[in-house]
C-alpha cells in the first residue's frame, strides 16, 4: 500500500510541476501541494515523538509503581537506613 502511495504521489507531483513550468496558477498548486507534505511530515514527526513520550512515560510510571510496591510505605528503606547505622556504628566502635 505504501508503494501505491508513493507511486500516486510521484506521479501527481510529475503532473503538477509539468503544468507548473508551464502556467501559473499550476505552479501556485504545486507550492501549496509542497507546503502540505511539509506539514503532513511534520505532523507525522510530532505523532512519532508523541507517542515515543507516552512509551516512556508509561515506563516511567511502571517502574514508579514497582517502585512503591517494594518499598511500600517506606518501611524497607527505613529498614534499610537503620542496618546501615548499625554497620557504621559497629565500623566505628571496631576503629576504637
Amino acid at each position: 500500500m505504501m508503494g501505491k502511495l508513493k507511486k500516486i504521489d510521484i506521479d501527481v507531483e510529475d503532473l503538477v510541476y509539468t503544468d507548473a513550468v508551464k502556467d501559473k496558477v499550476s505552479k501556485e498548486v504545486y507550492t501549496e501541494i509542497q507546503n502540505l507534505k511539509g506539514k503532513f511530515d511534520t505532523m507525522i514527526s510530532n505523532e512519532q515523538e508523541l507517542n515515543k513520550l507516552k512509551t516512556q512515560s508509561r515506563d516511567v510510571q511502571g517502574k514508579s509503581d514497582d517502585f512503591r510496591i517494594k518499598y511500600k510505605n517506606l518501611t524497607e528503606i527505613e529498614k534499610l537506613k537503620a542496618d546501615l547505622l548499625g554497620v557504621l556504628n559497629e565500623n566505628a566502635a571496631l576503629e576504637q
